[in-house]
């Protein structure tokens, strides 16, 4: 790598994966400042595009799709460049308009992404079929957001295997789809599978296992156990707090269900809502 520009590109994209799923937040946003500039120097496109991608997709994760929406045309830039249609960035885009309660614009960006099937291996593409039915499940339709994500699970299991980690995935959003219509039994099923296979491939303090925590504590609330759901929000607190620290915007998430079902923190409850809207 120190002698061939575009391997050090290549270097800098595995280390800023690395970090972003196993370390620091903004260690990996570190290192994917270095590898923009890095895969420019080089005149690796492809590299530059993934970048853009990785770039977004960090964002997104850590609470800010306002700047996915903002930064797209540059990620889209750079993919045009490498000669691709951006599926991925339409992905991301679509899950942040979504995110900032844009729903029509989520589908739009989600099923565009779905044209470039070209760019989209089996898992890929399971994975933007489940966020267009979780689109549908936040207009309150379960009735189209179920059939989709048993399609997209059946796709995922069949290019993953049947105990694949990214399966959870798909089974808390099942999960949500079963609380809403009433099925806790089936949500809770769901989420005790999802939380199985994530301590397992993951270990008990990862923060995927803080989010099907998070969707096991609100079946627990709408089921009326209490006790349990408070234990299960404190052990998602305490890990979202070890991977993102004590001021973190995403443990708003974790106070919000919090509310749900305790009056005392309903005034809370609209600061942070109003907060992470801002």
């Amino acid at each position: 790598a120190e002698r061939h520009p575009a391997y050090a590109a290549q270097r800098l994209l595995l280390a800023a994966s690395l970090e972003a799923r196993t370390g620091a937040p903004a260690a990996a946003r570190a290192l994917l400042d270095q590898l923009l500039q890095a895969a420019a120097a080089a005149e690796a496109p492809s590299i530059e595009a993934e970048a853009w991608v990785r770039l977004l997709r960090g964002e997104l994760f850590t609470g800010d799709p306002a700047r996915v929406v903002e930064w797209a045309p540059f990620a889209r830039a750079a993919a045009t460049r490498a000669h691709l249609r951006g599926a991925a960035i339409d992905s991301l885009v679509g899950q942040a308009a979504h995110a900032r309660g844009d729903l029509d614009g989520a589908r739009r960006n989600l099923e565009q992404a779905l044209t470039g099937a070209d760019e989209l291996r089996a898992d890929q593409r399971a994975i933007v079929e489940m966020r267009l039915a979780w689109v549908w499940m936040s207009a309150g339709r379960t009735d189209r957001a179920r059939p989709g994500l048993v399609a997209a699970l059946a796709t995922a299991r069949a290019t993953l295997g049947d105990d694949h980690p990214e399966l959870a995935l798909y089974r808390d959003k099942l999960a949500a789809v079963a609380r809403a219509d009433g099925d806790l039994a089936g949500a809770l099923a769901e989420h005790d599978a999802a939380l199985a296979v994530r301590t397992r491939d993951f270990g008990g303090d990862d923060r995927a296992v803080a989010t099907t925590l998070l969707g096991r504590a609100r079946t627990l609330l709408e089921a009326g156990q209490l006790a349990t759901a408070a234990a299960a929000l404190d052990r998602a607190e305490a890990i979202r707090v070890g991977a993102f620290g004590a001021g973190h915007r995403r443990l708003g998430e974790v106070a919000l269900v919090r509310a749900e079902r305790h009056p005392a923190y309903a005034a809370q409850r609209l600061l942070l809502a109003a907060s992470l809207e801002a």
